[in-house]
């Protein structure tokens, strides 16, 4: 971070500071460095693209919870991606922040349960009826113990200006 800072500052004063401090910070690197090398990754995170990946190690820690010999063989072949999903749901998506917990009203039944609801990233508003792809919106029903819906499938897609020009063509405008 220091050495961006250093490559975009405006005030060109600040420079001597900024690499002073930059060495004494590299300095440090090698004990940082241990510390974290003193413990199992079993999975490394990209919070800025919303990613968490399974390290060697953490797959065969998870073939051996599972007591399964190899994720890739046979019927096993979904479960790194659900586990995939299940992670990312527990690490990256933050509830109050990413989704709130609310009642919503099933459209089949009637009943009122409670329900993860996506929160628009740009207004804060909760998004009602929409759902994450890939059993990524199944996977934070489960960290949250809620009732696991079943997952919706797009079948079509219309713009909304697509929309109106076919509504007004059938209404005979």
């Amino acid at each position: 971070g220091t050495e961006g800072d250093i490559r975009n500052t405006r005030e060109k004063e600040t420079v001597p500071g900024m690499n002073a401090q930059l060495d004494e910070l590299r300095k440090e690197l090698p004990r940082f460095e241990a510390e974290r090398d003193r413990y199992t990754r079993y999975f490394e995170v990209e919070r800025d693209r919303k990613q968490v990946t399974l390290t060697h190690e953490g797959i065969a820690e998870a073939q051996k919870k599972a007591d399964v010999g190899s994720f890739y063989v046979g019927e096993n072949t979904d479960l790194p991606h659900l586990l995939g999903q299940a992670l990312r749901a527990h690490v990256i998506y933050e509830r109050d922040t990413d989704y709130v917990i609310m009642p919503v009203p099933d459209q089949n039944t009637g009943r009122t349960d409670a329900e993860v609801v996506i929160v628009d990233s740009n207004t804060g508003r909760p998004m009602v009826g929409r759902q994450w792809s890939d059993g990524l919106h199944q996977a934070c029903q489960a960290k949250e113990g809620l009732r696991i819906r079943p997952e919706t499938q797009t079948v079509a897609s219309i713009t909304i200006q697509n929309f109106f020009k076919m509504y007004k063509r059938l209404a005979g405008m």
